[in-house]
């Protein structure tokens, strides 16, 4: 699971990561979510599924797998989601944070920070 799996140390919160997943859906300015500038950053997110299940190929082990599905991405943008969901999993970001970071005029400093 090289380069598919981060490992975290602390206990996360899958509820408040679904409860601030489902702001994700829908279309919006995604401009918070990018590592670059986009001409175009609205794009229209169809599911942000976030369930804790087992690791494929690693025996007895679980985790927390998050799957996006949308219309087109930004660059970079599912990992600074997961990054960011995993933020309100720790409890360091709230769930309202992810509503905010998706206005008009939200810059990629008010997002969590980039998943591995």
């Amino acid at each position: 699971q090289h380069g598919k799996v981060w490992h975290i140390s602390k206990p996360l919160d899958v509820g408040a990561m679904k409860a601030a997943a489902t702001f994700l859906q829908g279309s919006h300015n995604f401009t918070a979510f990018s590592a670059a500038e986009d001409r175009n950053p609205s794009c229209t997110i169809a599911a942000v599924d976030v369930d804790f299940r087992p690791l494929p190929g690693s025996g007895d082990r679980a985790g927390i797998q998050i799957i996006v599905r949308g219309n087109r991405f930004l660059y970079r943008m599912v990992r600074i989601i997961v990054g960011t969901l995993v933020e309100v999993g720790m409890g360091t970001r709230e769930v309202a944070a992810v509503q905010a970071a998706l206005q008009d005029g939200a810059t990629r400093k008010v997002a969590g920070q980039t998943a591995p």
